[in-house]
This record gives C-alpha cells, structure tokens and sequence, in this order.
C-alpha cells in the first residue's frame, strides 16, 4: 500500500455525502455545545472544542466566572471551566461529542515524519467540498508505511493532483465563505 498524496480530491458522489453530512454533524454538535454552555452561564455559548482525527469533543466551556450549576474546576491547561466527575453535569459535558465518518480511501491519520528532537508528525485531514469535488491536503508529505490497515486511495476515487491545484480550490473556498459569512452579518 502506498502512502495516500500530499494533495488530492476526488469526484465520488458516496464521500462527497460524507462529508456533507460531518459537515451538518459538526454543525448540530456545535450547536450543543452553545447550547450547554448558556444553560451554565456563558452568555455567548462560548466553550474549548477538542478536535483530534474525525473526533470533536467539548474539552470546557468559557466563561470567566465559574459557573454555579454544580463544582466546576479549571479546565486542563487552564482555560475555561469543566464540571467535577461527581457534578450531574459532567456526564452531559462528556455526552457532547460527534465523531466524523471516515471517507472512503482516506486514513484518519496520516503518518509524517520524525524530526530531529525525536517527535513524531501525525496529519489529520480536514476535507472540503468544492467546485463539486472533495479536497484534502497535508501540510508536509505523508510517510509511506506500508501498513495493510491503511485503506487504498482508489477506493474513494481518490487522485493525486498539483499543490497549486490545492492551494487556488483552498482559498476560493475560504473566500466564498468569507462572502457568506459577511453576507450574513
């Protein structure tokens, strides 16, 4: 098997609806979090997403003020507020997780380099729909790992193309959703 390009896209109608629906997925998964974190004090629904290989989680909602729905403790690293184990709360602020569907011929993770200090690169793909065809590009060349788990390019019609072929379908991407997000305001 061989490692999956730096960048491609693919036509195919069936990842083309996988995406569309990670894409509403996320959006309903949003939605509950804001949801969560106004129930518990945070005026503008602001929380900390943790979002790792197809997986988003609630890691704390904002806030500078802890919440008085329950214990609440400083979120790791500092930041926000997360309900104790033995807060009711807590269960719910777990239960706040959407996991994408994986792509066909698209691993979750793809193996990068080591560096110098030892450290091992891992890329995560973040696929976007556009001009009727799926994107996805890494930001260094994926590692050729010859792991027979890892699912064959072909089998999401899946083809290699030119960095300049990404980068141009990437910031018309961004640009129109920019528009739209102005429009809206």
């Amino acid at each position: 098997m061989t490692a999956f390009p730096q960048y491609a896209k693919t036509t195919d109608p069936a990842v083309i609806a996988i995406v569309e629906a990670n894409k509403a997925g996320w959006r309903e998964h949003h939605e509950k979090a804001c949801a969560f974190a106004i129930a518990n004090g945070v005026p503008d629904g602001a929380y900390y997403p943790s979002n790792f290989a197809g997986t988003n989680r609630v890691h704390a909602i904002g806030g500078d003020t802890r919440p008085t729905t329950g214990q609440w403790k400083r979120g790791s690293r500092g930041y926000g507020w997360a309900p104790y184990k033995n807060n009711p709360l807590h269960a719910e602020l777990e239960a706040l997780r959407f996991d994408d569907a994986s792509l066909p011929g698209l691993p979750d993770m793809v193996d990068g380099p080591y560096l110098p200090n030892g450290s091992h690169v891992w890329y995560t793909p973040q696929p976007f729909i556009w001009a009727g065809a799926v994107w996805v590009g890494f930001s260094g060349q994926p590692r050729d790992t010859e792991r027979a788990s890892d699912p064959d390019p072909a089998d999401g019609g899946w083809t290699e193309i030119l960095a300049s072929e990404f980068h141009a379908a990437k910031e018309a991407y961004l640009a129109a959703a920019k528009a739209t997000t102005e429009d809206a305001a």
